[in-house]
């Protein structure tokens, strides 16, 4: 859910959409399970795709599990929630 106005440079999570295919490549690999601290961000290096959401107060963002994401400064100085 997205509880502020969230506008591009505004600190909204960065996105690897082409990382699901490395994650569950990686994790048909390893059938027994991995650790939590395997490093997953590990992959990011195989993606050719970022992009930042953003949206308006009251969207709901549905990702997939297997999506790499992370947080992003915020330069602008607007409150992000």
């Amino acid at each position: 859910m997205i509880w502020s106005d969230t506008l591009p440079q505004s600190g909204g999570t960065f996105i690897a959409p082409d990382s699901i295919e490395h994650v569950a490549r990686f994790l048909k690999q390893n059938p027994e399970g991995v650790l939590p601290d395997v490093g997953f961000g590990d992959h990011i290096e195989k993606c050719d795709r970022f992009l930042e959401l953003t949206g308006k107060t009251g969207d709901v963002v549905l990702i997939h599990p297997f999506l790499l994401h992370s947080a992003s400064r915020n330069p602008s100085g607007r409150p992000r929630f």
